[in-house]
């Protein structure tokens, strides 16, 4: 039991000092890149901050507050205690309490930013539904392209035209799934 309790101990340090580390681009100083890591097409300005979370890419995960991993770091802490003599098990229920609510109050600052970058990716995502753009990745590298919709369709449309692209009258997939399925039939 009491190799459990270490165990859990370790993982609320491990998430406690995981917490306190500051987003990537929150560390970065400017540095320079052989790429432009954001190319805007269309006249929609964005302010700094907003430019600092699109350039860390597409793929940025904005970092959940500790709320998220709260109730399944209680339920295994739960658990673990319950594996303990019956004497005992109240004692560590207030040491977890304990910890518990010292990681919860540490991590109040590491919420505001959380919730202020998402409300920064919703500002963004609003500025670019409202301007009919949207963001995509360059086909070369990894730039972020901001481009307005209509003109990415044009693109699209004229780059399937000018490569004598057909398009199908019929979806063949369910036919080659047939000859699939025919096949592995027969084996």
């Amino acid at each position: 039991m009491e190799i459990q309790y270490k165990c859990l101990n370790n993982k609320l340090d491990h998430l406690q000092q995981k917490q306190s580390k500051h987003p990537k681009f929150l560390q970065q100083k400017e540095e320079h890149r052989f790429y432009r890591t954001v190319k805007n097409l269309t006249n929609i300005r964005f302010n700094e901050e907003k430019m600092q979370i699109l350039k860390c890419d597409l793929n940025y995960s904005i970092e959940r507050p500790m709320s998220a991993y709260a109730a399944s770091l209680i339920a295994e802490t739960e658990q673990a205690i319950r594996l303990l003599d019956m004497k005992m098990q109240n004692t560590y229920r207030i040491m977890a309490t304990n910890k518990l609510k010292q990681i919860i109050n540490s991590n109040s600052q590491k919420n505001m930013l959380h919730k202020r970058q998402l409300h920064v990716v919703k500002e963004i995502k609003k500025k670019l539904a409202t301007e009919n753009a949207i963001l995509m990745r360059d086909d070369k590298g990894k730039t972020i392209m901001i481009i307005n919709s209509e003109e990415y369709s044009e693109k699209v449309h004229n780059f399937l035209k000018d490569n004598n692209f057909n398009t199908l009258t019929k979806d063949p997939r369910d036919r080659f799934q047939k000859l699939i399925h025919k096949k592995n039939t027969r084996m």
